[in-house]
């Protein structure tokens, strides 16, 4: 199983910095396919250390746009990329494809946030997408609950 390039549209990378990143340098497949298996067992954990779990993530990041380039439905999604619906993966992987703190930006500017409109037909991203807003949307309720600046998340 390799990370190979699918041609993107343009607007698939609207707004993305690394939109199909390659397998980073001085990393194997392999080794990155270690790590996914270290944030699976990482599920059990009661308290599973945040930073390393940032940390697996951003490294494991070219692994998780190839699942979702590939078309991987949510369901399948989150049992392979657990963490990726979680408020700390979710965050890690949008800086990694946006640059832009996600998180972060949610609690500084609430309203701005709120009143965005998404320039993609939820008609051509299907239930999927629906689900994935629904979940963001719980999130960032959990977030607020948890933290007031989201920094904990």
């Amino acid at each position: 199983m390799s990370v190979q390039a699918k041609k993107a549209a343009p607007c698939d990378y609207y707004g993305c910095i690394s939109w199909q990143p390659p397998v980073p340098v001085g990393e194997s497949l392999q080794d990155l396919e270690q790590k996914q298996e270290a944030l699976k067992l990482m599920t059990t954990e009661m308290t599973p250390d945040i930073q390393i779990l940032r940390e697996l993530m951003k490294h494991t990041y070219g692994l998780q746009r190839r699942d979702i380039i590939e078309g991987q439905n949510a369901l399948e999604l989150k049992e392979i990329w657990p963490f990726l619906f979680t408020p700390a993966g979710l965050d890690v992987h949008f800086i990694e494809l946006t640059g832009v703190p996600l998180i972060e930006t949610i609690a500084h500017r609430p309203t701005a946030v709120k009143y965005t409109q998404l320039s993609i037909s939820s008609d051509h991203l299907g239930r999927n997408f629906i689900q994935f807003q629904q979940r963001l949307n719980r999130l960032r309720l959990q977030c607020v609950m948890i933290h007031p600046r989201f920094l904990a998340c």
